[in-house]
């Protein structure tokens, strides 16, 4: 399982990869540019099962990062749990309503932060499985369609 940490605080993102990396491969670049690279904005390619984002960094807001992240058509099954320190009702339904699938709050507990983790990658390889098998029926549908034409034929 591939673990992208998005957060401003060296410290945070090191707590998080010594708690993550039991679980799984833990990337945690120190800029948004390095995250956006292995989010493959520029190229469509993305190999991480879920993102962990802090909700408010100072360079640049969490959630205009998670909409961007959204905006790209390669990352709506990415499970994004948001990182905060806040409870703010208004903030989290921000985050959820810019598609956050899921939010821990810091300090956030090892077990609790895994389970998160592990539920979010669960539900990425099951929408992206959900995706192949759509793919997979339209072009059977189209093979089938084809086939069917010729026939008449």
């Amino acid at each position: 399982m591939n673990i992208l940490v998005i957060d401003d605080s060296a410290l945070i993102r090191a707590m998080l990869t010594r708690t993550l990396t039991p679980i799984g491969a833990v990337h945690a670049p120190g800029d948004l540019e390095g995250a956006r690279d292995l989010l493959g904005f520029h190229t469509g390619q993305c190999d991480m099962d879920v993102v962990l984002l802090d909700l408010e960094m100072p360079e640049r807001d969490g959630l205009s990062f998670l909409r961007d992240l959204r905006a790209h058509p390669h990352l709506t099954d990415l499970s994004v749990i948001m990182v905060t320190s806040t409870q703010e009702t208004e903030r989290l339904d921000d985050a959820f309503a810019a598609g956050a699938n899921d939010y821990v709050t810091k300090p956030a507990h090892d077990n609790v932060l895994r389970a998160r983790t592990l539920n979010g990658a669960r539900l990425t390889r099951a929408l992206r499985a959900a995706k192949d098998r759509e793919r997979d029926l339209a072009a059977a549908n189209a093979q089938l369609e084809r086939l069917s034409l010729t026939d008449r034929k």
